[in-house]
């Protein structure tokens, strides 16, 4: 987590995260891990051009479906059919965010700026356990800080269906509003 280095502080009023990932719902296996280690090591920058394809190949549990992402069955058709979710992305990337991420369970980031962590209690992908865990774990930042479970909720909090997709959506626009009170604090400098 960027905001947690406490560098450049003068960019930040605030810290929001959601579905944050720290943990794969269902990780990869130790061979995977080990095949995956040394493609890392030898290729780090070799694009995955095919996910689909090589996710069956190497990680038959990543292959990351509109179901996965969206209770909403119009909403995870359209997931799957959208030509600009690509997943490309290269080995260092894809052993990076598995491997590195889960060290934040070890040491987690102190973070000095309001914080709203958001998950869904029955998201697919990233364990909400784990991002929960991590919250926990936090060392003292500021004051202002919450973590929201969204009871029943997936992957991205904003594609769930009509109603409950406006709710998760009102919260978190009322939380960046309440935060943008004139403070007396300084201002980002874009």
């Amino acid at each position: 987590m960027y905001a947690g280095k406490q560098t450049d502080k003068d960019l930040f009023r605030g810290v929001l995260s959601q579905s944050t990932f720290i943990k794969l719902c269902d990780p990869p296996s130790k061979v995977t891990m080990f095949f995956l280690s040394l493609v890392y090591k030898l290729i780090p920058n070799v694009k995955i051009h095919n996910p689909i394809l090589v996710s069956m190949v190497l990680f038959s549990r990543l292959i990351i479906q509109g179901t996965y992402i969206s209770r909403d069955p119009e909403l995870a058709k359209r997931y799957d059919e959208d030509p600009l979710i690509h997943g490309t992305g290269t080995v260092l990337a894809v052993y990076t965010m598995i491997t590195e991420f889960e060290g934040l369970l070890a040491h987690p980031p102190h973070i000095i700026y309001p914080l709203l962590v958001q998950a869904g209690t029955s998201d697919k992908l990233t364990s909400f356990q784990a991002a929960k865990e991590v919250y926990d774990k936090m060392p003292p930042g500021h004051p202002d800080r919450e973590f929201k479970a969204w009871e029943g909720y997936y992957h991205e909090l904003h594609n769930e269906p009509l109603d409950e997709r406006n709710a998760s959506i009102a919260y978190l626009e009322n939380w960046i509003l309440a935060r943008c009170k004139d403070s007396g604090e300084p201002r980002a400098k874009l």
